[in-house]
């Protein structure tokens, strides 16, 4: 992942070109062509793929904490105010 990030900062930083084919070559990547026109209708879909990812290279489920407006909030002052229109 290093290298591809070096590589991707190489190349928007317009300091030379570089060998796509080379970068992805022997890891099985396809390409394909692409609409130029925005309303060029083509579908582009990506194949199926019927395993799931080794449990070793799972994304871990997200660990969000959220706020509440708990005990600190109430004592806010702005929450005291109320104001006619």
């Amino acid at each position: 992942v290093q290298v591809h990030s070096a590589v991707a900062e190489f190349y928007s930083r317009g300091l030379g070109e570089v060998d796509w084919v080379g970068v992805h070559a022997g890891k099985g990547h396809r390409t394909t062509t692409i609409p130029t026109y925005p309303f060029e209708r083509r579908e582009l879909s990506a194949p199926r793929v019927h395993e799931t990812a080794p449990a070793h290279r799972r994304r871990p489920e997200a660990q969000v904490s959220v706020p509440t407006a708990g005990d600190e909030a109430a004592g806010h002052p702005l929450f005291d105010r109320h104001y006619e229109h």
